[in-house]
């Protein structure tokens, strides 16, 4: 689950869904663990693939309020996410699939600023809905969603993941 800004000028594969939101603090809520565990509840599958709709993920989407004084902390951290993918995907010559790889494989440090950008975003993703009596538990944790051999993620953990989505 990966999130990007795209041109709009460009016509997609049926299959991709372009939203037109206002800016990097959107990126930055869609591309949040809290967002994810949302998805992977409410999306449906393609076989273990998750088909990411609006009616089913997007919509019914609870986004914190735009009052909320971490929006601004969001609209940074989006922006530098999207300026750090943006600088190592050009600097290795590799696309987002790729780079989320690394993310998730624990053997690679050369992502550990993303894997820290990711563990701030959603901690000011929970501030955003008040929930800061919730331990995210960041790590590699296997998660039962995926297929058996690649379950391993850096994400949040199965206990705090539960408590977002109750």
């Amino acid at each position: 689950l990966v999130f990007s800004f795209v041109a709009n000028n460009v016509v997609y594969s049926d299959a991709t869904v372009a939203f037109a939101l206002g800016g990097f603090h959107d990126l930055a809520i869609l591309q949040s663990n809290i967002h994810g565990a949302f998805a992977w509840q409410f999306g449906s599958r393609l076989k273990t693939d998750l088909r990411y709709s609006p009616t089913d993920v997007f919509d019914p989407f609870p986004y914190p309020d735009e009052t909320s004084g971490e929006i601004s902390v969001l609209k940074n951290l989006g922006k530098c996410l999207h300026d750090n993918r943006k600088e190592m995907m050009d600097r290795e010559n590799i696309g987002l699939t790729k780079l989320y790889k690394r993310i998730h494989n624990n053997l690679d440090e050369s992502v550990e600023d993303l894997r820290a950008l990711h563990r701030d975003i959603d901690l000011a993703v929970t501030a955003a809905y008040g929930w800061s009596d919730i331990e995210l538990g960041h790590d590699f944790h296997e998660v039962d969603y995926l297929p058996d051999s690649d379950r391993v993620r850096y994400t949040i953990s199965e206990d705090a993941r539960f408590e977002i989505l109750h």
